[in-house]
Order: C-alpha cells, then structure tokens, then sequence
C-alpha cells in the first residue's frame, strides 16, 4: 500500500506483490499472479468524502461513519488505486 496526495485528493494505491516471493528460501519468478479478493481498507478522515472511486473501475462498496472511511475492493489483480474525494 501506498499512500498519496493529489490536490485535494487522497490516493491509496494497493499493488499485489504475490507471496510466491517470501514463501521460497530463494527467489523465484512467478508467472501466475492470483488476484486478491475481497480487500478492506480503513481510512480515518475529518469529514465525508463526496466520492470513492478506483482505477481501474471497480464497484466499491463503502460507508462512513464516526471519523471512518470504510472501503471494500472486490479484486486486486495488479494494482488498483482507491481515490477518495
């Protein structure tokens, strides 16, 4: 996960490593990626946001409440970035 601000924008941007990588006593190359399903994210934030969306698009499904923001991403297959406005 990485953590960026754009404009008046908050970026969190989640990449799919794998775990093929840190499971082997040597590095191997994978060539099958399997994507993560179902990801949770939490963002504490000061007010509402007028949107939650990803790139690529993706249905997010998300509600705020008491100073949280609650994300859920259906899929990761590479790289998916949460924009919250």
């Amino acid at each position: 996960m990485v953590l960026r601000r754009k404009g008046d924008k908050l970026v969190v941007n989640l990449v799919n490593r794998g775990a093929g990588e840190m499971l082997m006593p040597r590095r191997v190359i994978n060539e099958e990626l399997l994507p993560i399903e179902d990801v949770k994210l939490t963002v504490r934030l000061d007010r509402v946001p007028t949107s939650v969306t990803a790139v690529p698009d993706a249905d997010l499904e998300w509600d705020y409440a008491d100073g949280i923001l609650r994300v859920t991403v259906p899929s990761i297959a590479i790289h998916t970035a949460v924009v919250i406005e």
